[in-house]
């Protein structure tokens, strides 16, 4: 779909819009941006999109001790996962872990 409107409609665009049909656009367009690219001001009714996430990790293993598995899991959520840094400024993530003994 991009393709076409590269190659077929904004060419033709360009050779019928006056100068005041971009200008009207532009205005037009202006309004439609969005909201959850950082670049404008944040709109309040995307402030709440997600009020709770719960994460559940099942970790699999013989032997494993809770507190390293918590860790590891703490770890990869607080500080290596960016989209987890990002959705936790505005949501309540609860992170639920389940260790399952392997046989």
């Amino acid at each position: 779909m991009l393709q076409l409107e590269e190659t077929q409609i904004l060419p033709q665009a360009e050779k019928s819009l006056s100068a005041q049909d971009w200008a009207e656009l532009d205005a037009a367009f202006a309004s439609n941006r969005d909201p959850l690219t950082g670049k404008y001001p944040r709109d309040p009714l995307y402030d709440r999109l997600f009020t709770r996430i719960v994460m559940k990790f099942t970790v699999t293993g013989r032997g494993l001790d809770r507190a390293v598995v918590e860790r590891a899991v703490a770890l990869s959520a607080e500080k290596y996962c960016s989209a987890s840094i990002m959705i936790g400024k505005t949501a309540e993530i609860v992170r639920e872990i389940e260790i399952v003994e392997a046989a």
